[in-house]
């Protein structure tokens, strides 16, 4: 049977004597000074990787519903959280840099990101030593499956917790009054951050219960728990969601795909929305459990924080489970960067007496750069995916800051990211940019932009502006007044008269059109079609048209543009096969 060891191993390089003690100074510099450099390199990528981005999904609610200063602005949960303290730093970077300035909201991620992995590192080398502490913490460093946590500066909640739990656990090992009074602190920060903190409460239960086993240690978590539970007798919902048997599945499965991202098997396409984590997770989760059995069974030693951080990991599938098995997969990126640090915690605890010679330390090395390299490609997909979402965000406000005087103010932007899970009304964003900074796109910025995002602005303001063609009341046009358009066509021909434009279509083939091009300024334009019906669609900024409407063979109609002080016309698209009249208004 194994034995329990109370303490962390030691690192296996001491040596005795002078030149041992040398050779560990040198160790230890070499070590500091490797983590260093992998700090740096991580802050600097995942920085460039995050360029171009900007407030997505839950972070446009926080804009337009947590920026009074209430204590139900800080204290009433957001999906089931209590978010205290990201809600806290939010309210500091309204304050500070408001809307404009997101790379202040991305530094304070990738803050919180270093600093999970430093103390992956400082956790794991007390543990099995400098060299496998810093694969260890490489490998969290790029935790391309975990792409929200580390793109997504709305997810440093989860940061947080891993933080607290981290330093929470290394606080305990001080073993005086100092590093008791700096858990509890840590705990209380990390239920205030998101319900991920009870299963560093659980954790830390155990810990104090079956490690050092005294009752007068308990107010380490009992006062932080104690807050939390007079918090949620008073704010929180505590209906569980999901039943028994879908959290015991989304446990198995959480199992599996952890292991999965740990050892760069993933297959995770951020972009397409395919990954394929259940085909290698559940036969390496199943190698995993028989190779602890195994070093149960042979009495290999564990440490008794083995069952403090396994606690932690099981509670968080748990929790979860309960709490978001009916909403939430367990492979969603936000809980696998979660998943993979506890793992990796837990790997530490295990293989805290493990010795392994130089050829073993060769093959992790090798191993480790293998599932960076792997991870990495997913984050670097994953940031393309937010940036490409950014463009469409920047899009839309901007459609709606220019369409302001015609937005009614419940009007939905069903074409924003997010949507229908994110509803977004002129009525909550304009008061927002009025108080924190104007957002989105400059119609300089707009024109510039990709074409995706153009016709993106372009179907939004045609919707805001009701831009369709209607029919003509009373007779038609006859070209006498008005101002001049500028045609171009595409198969066939015209003649100007007056204010008016005379188009005859090009024969073509079976069941195929010729198009004539009219620029169209404020007040808009009629449209006569003889011999074959005509499709009209409009663009501003992008180069596709949208579609509004079809005047019949033999009909008339109108399609007003109303004034908005904007100097950039639109462009009409007639598609038909026989005559037409376009006439300004």
């Amino acid at each position: 049977m194994s034995s329990v060891i109370d303490r962390p191993a030691q690192p296996p390089h001491d040596l005795p004597g002078r030149h041992g003690a040398r050779l560990r100074v040198n160790s230890e510099m070499a070590a500091w000074g490797a983590v260093g450099i992998l700090l740096v390199i991580t802050g600097a990528v995942v920085f460039y990787l995050t360029r171009g981005t900007t407030f997505w999904f839950d972070e446009w609610l926080w804009i337009t519903s947590r920026r009074a200063t209430t204590a139900a602005t800080f204290l009433h949960p957001y999906n089931g959280h209590f978010s205290l303290v990201p809600v806290a730093i939010y309210k500091v970077l309204f304050a500070t840099a408001g809307l404009k300035h997101y790379s202040a909201y991305r530094a304070v991620l990738v803050a919180g990101h270093l600093a999970c992995v430093l103390l992956m590192f400082v956790y794991a080398r007390r543990r099995v030593g400098a060299l496998l502490a810093l694969l260890a913490a490489a490998v969290i460093a790029f935790m391309g499956p975990g792409w929200q946590d580390i793109l997504w500066p709305f997810q440093i909640a989860w940061m947080i917790v891993l933080a607290a739990g981290a330093g929470a656990l290394l606080a305990l090992e001080r073993e005086d009054r100092s590093g008791d009074v700096g858990a509890c602190v840590l705990l209380g920060i990390a239920l205030a951050s998101t319900s991920a903190g009870l299963a560093v409460a659980a954790g830390l239960v155990v810990e104090i219960a079956w490690v050092r086993r005294r009752w007068r240690d308990a107010w380490i978590a009992a006062i932080p728990l104690l807050l939390y539970a007079a918090w949620s007798l008073a704010y929180q919902d505590t209906a569980f969601l999901g039943s028994l048997s879908a959290t015991v599945q989304f446990v198995a499965q959480s199992a599996a795909d952890s292991l999965s991202v740990v050892t760069g098997l993933s297959g995770m396409d951020p972009i397409n929305g395919k990954d394929q984590l259940l085909t290698f997770g559940p036969p390496l989760a199943v190698a995993a459990v028989a190779l602890v059995i195994w070093m149960w069974r042979t009495g290999r030693p564990f440490t008794r924080r083995t069952l403090t951080v396994a606690t932690m990991l099981v509670a968080f599938w748990v929790l979860t489970g309960l709490g978001r098995s009916d909403v939430s997969l367990p492979n969603a990126p936000r809980y696998l960067y979660v998943d993979a640090f506890f793992v990796l915690l837990l790997a530490g605890e295990l293989a805290a007496f493990v010795r392994v010679g130089p050829a073993v330390r060769g093959l992790l090395v090798l191993a480790a750069a293998a599932v960076v390299v792997a991870n990495f490609g997913v984050l670097r997909n994953a940031a393309a995916f937010l940036r490409s979402a950014a463009q469409s965000d920047n899009a839309e406000v901007a459609a709606l800051n220019l369409s302001r005087r015609f937005a009614t103010p419940r009007y939905v932007a069903t074409a924003f990211p997010g949507y229908p899970f994110l509803v977004l009304h002129p009525s909550a964003l304009f008061p927002a940019e009025e108080q924190l900074g104007w957002i989105g796109y400059s119609p300089a910025q707009l024109a510039a932009a990709p074409d995706e995002a153009r016709h993106v602005a372009d179907a939004q303001m045609v919707d805001i502006r009701a831009l369709s063609l209607r029919p003509a009341v009373g007779a038609a046009p006859t070209g006498i007044s008005g101002s001049a358009l500028a045609p171009l066509t595409v198969g066939g021909t015209t003649r100007a008269r007056g204010a008016c434009v005379d188009y005859q279509a090009q024969a073509t083939g079976a069941g195929q059109s010729s198009a004539l091009y009219v620029r169209v300024a404020a007040g808009g334009v009629s449209i006569s079609a003889s011999g074959a019906p005509a499709s009209a669609g409009v663009r501003r900024f992008g180069a596709e048209f949208v579609p509004v409407g079809t005047v019949a063979a033999g009909g008339t109609g109108t399609l007003t543009i109303p004034p908005d002080g904007l100097d950039r016309p639109w462009v009409l698209q007639l598609l038909s096969s026989g005559r037409l009249s376009v006439c300004a208004r």
